[in-house]
């Protein structure tokens, strides 16, 4: 396939890293998250009264988008039938303790941290914007306890091979270097009267005093550095501090196309502080729902096929090396929409069709315990650090500022570029490269992490990778006679538990 540019900056979009590119949210769009379940709720509940009788209902998948379902159909007086095919729920919601054990491909991993309920890794989900209100609600709802986190940090390094010769610098350098850079020429231009009649002769004094201030340039309209950007090192209260060298903007031009986004991540809808997370696991959040429906939730049950029945359904399943088959009114379809193509051997070829087109991110994480060497010898409390090289960052732990210990994320690959082949890698050599790159950006790196462990999406069986890339389908978006389908490559959240659960209220609504 062609990539083009857009594309691939749409692809970026879609990541749970790197915020919604995908497509900018408009202001109609973020009010309609923050609507109430209320009104749901009770139209769900008066269809349900019309209906001759309770129908019957399975949940193929207890990712988000399944145990979102189940708990709502529970709450109108239904009994549906969930099927996992692993042996927990939560789906891509993973996180990993001491004596955790992963599977991908034939090879199985052994969580080694040390047993504190602060040493945690999430390897799915890591973050909940403020304006994920849906999320927040069941958090609320549920009593899922939910804490701060720092999402970017300028204090975090930045290190891209366009200028490695000055080795990582702050990403708080690179962004007052850009926004005094770009200050500066804009304003060079307009007191030389190049403003074309954009803007009228008698306002360009305002908007030169605007972009001195933007970003911070001198009285005679020049930028050579700025406090923004961060003091020599070693700098005394007691003496006015030095500003460091600004870079210039043909530097920063000079990195390639991917790195120069990581430079506005904060600015993203989605990424905007302030973030959240639940204390001591994201998979606190898939928990407290499956608690509520856990009766109906048939774990290691993987389904071999869905077929039509009339007006109904048919679901084949394997459970404890037994083939079975149950019949069903309706089934919400709530997994990866290429798992769903090769169930469906009765879906309408244009569903199929749809499901197939998809085009998934192969993300993959790597966690290392450590002494908190970030806060104590570079100050970096909370945040990320960027590279362009595989493991792409360095997510540095929010909470627990100050304990001996912390986990690092010494790797988050996307995956959702052309050449992406990090999360192919067996889990070893992934570890093995995060530990290499990671020396790069922190000099004696290797030595100070330990207990590596690595989770690649694209190698665990029953996700076929992680969120999509590909525009959400409006066919998807309605049942195919008994099949309805639910989950966040329906969204245009994709990659984020919003999407994936506003997707469940839309299959609740066509039910």
């Amino acid at each position: 396939m062609n990539h083009t540019r857009r594309r691939l900056l749409m692809a970026a979009g879609a990541t749970a890293a790197f915020g919604s590119l995908l497509s900018a949210q408009s202001l109609a769009q973020a009010e309609s998250r923050r609507h109430s379940l209320t009104e749901l709720r009770s139209h769900w509940r008066s269809r349900l009264r019309r209906a001759p009788a309770a129908p019957s209902v399975a949940i193929i998948g207890a990712g988000i988008a399944g145990l979102v379902a189940a708990y709502e159909l529970r709450r109108q007086g239904l009994q549906p039938i969930v099927f996992e095919a692993t042996g927990r729920p939560g789906g891509r919601i993973e996180t990993l303790r001491a004596d955790s054990w992963i599977q991908e491909q034939g090879e199985s991993q052994y969580c080694r941290f040390q047993r504190d309920r602060d040493l945690y890794f999430n390897s799915g989900p890591a973050r909940i914007s403020q304006g994920h209100s849906r999320v927040l609600h069941y958090c609320r709802e549920l009593s899922v306890e939910l804490e701060l986190i720092i999402n970017e940090n300028k204090a975090g390094y930045f290190r891209v091979a366009a200028l490695a010769q000055r080795g990582p610098l702050r990403l708080r350098q690179f962004q007052a270097s850009l926004r005094g850079g770009i200050a500066e020429l804009l304003a060079k231009n307009l007191a030389a009267g190049s403003s074309q009649g954009v803007i009228p002769p008698a306002e360009i004094p305002g908007v030169l005093a605007l972009l001195a201030q933007f970003g911070d340039l001198g009285s005679d309209l020049r930028f050579t550095g700025s406090s923004r950007g961060g003091v020599s090192e070693g700098s005394d209260p007691m003496h006015p501090a030095t500003p460091l060298s600004p870079l210039e903007l043909r530097e920063l031009a000079r990195m390639d196309f991917f790195s120069q986004y990581k430079l506005h991540l904060g600015e993203y809808l989605d990424q905007q502080a302030s973030m959240m997370q639940p204390r001591h696991g994201m998979d606190h959040i898939s928990q407290a729902l499956y608690q509520q429906v856990a009766d109906r939730v048939l774990l290691n049950c993987p389904v071999t096929a869905l077929e039509r029945r009339g007006t109904g359904a048919l679901v084949r399943f394997t459970r404890n090396g037994q083939a079975a088959a149950m019949p069903f009114d309706r089934v919400i379809v709530a997994t990866s929409p290429l798992l769903a193509s090769r169930w469906g051997r009765d879906f309408s070829p244009g569903v199929r069709t749809a499901l197939l087109s998809h085009q998934m991110s192969r993300p993959a994480k790597v966690a290392f315990q450590s002494e908190r060497f970030w806060e104590t010898r570079d100050g970096i409390y909370g945040g990320v650090s960027y590279t362009d090289e595989d493991i792409t960052m360095l997510w540095y732990p929010s909470h627990a500022v100050g304990s001996a210990q912390g986990i690092l994320v010494g790797a988050y690959h996307v995956g959702a570029f052309p050449g992406d082949r990090f999360g192919d890698l067996p889990a070893a050599e992934r570890i093995r490269l995060a530990q290499e790159q990671g020396e790069k950006i922190h000099p004696g790196y290797r030595r100070m992490v330990s207990a590596g462990i690595s989770r690649s999406w694209s190698r665990a069986a029953y996700f076929e990778g992680g969120w999509s890339m590909s525009e959400p389908s409006s066919l998807l978006q309605q049942p195919d006679g008994p099949f309805l389908f639910a989950g966040d490559y329906l969204s245009h959240m994709s990659g984020w538990m919003e999407g994936a659960i506003a997707s469940a209220h839309g299959a609740l609504s066509q039910l």
